[in-house]
């Protein structure tokens, strides 16, 4: 039995979930278009106003920011990385 996998669909801004065959090259029957759920998480996880940095699994650390498309939200943003641009040089 495999496993359950992350992945983007064909269409950009897709995320499911579900089996891949063997090859790791395309989806078995039953997978599940979670975009929602995927997108919900990840707001609850990045604070708004804030970054995270992932390391991803060829070892590169990507940033991922979390900002309404507000005033408030874009200013609480830039403070915060310009705080981390200070404190990391």
């Amino acid at each position: 039995m495999s496993e359950l996998k992350l992945g983007m669909g064909v269409s950009p801004g897709t995320v499911y979930v579900g089996k891949l065959n063997k090859e790791g090259t395309e989806w078995l029957q039953g997978k599940e278009d979670i975009t929602k759920s995927f997108i919900n998480v990840m707001h609850q996880y990045i604070k708004d106003g804030e970054a995270m940095t992932i390391t991803h699994q060829d070892g590169k650390e990507h940033v991922f920011i979390h900002c309404k498309n507000d005033i408030d939200s874009i200013n609480k943003t830039i403070m915060y990385l310009q705080k981390k641009i200070i404190d990391k040089g």
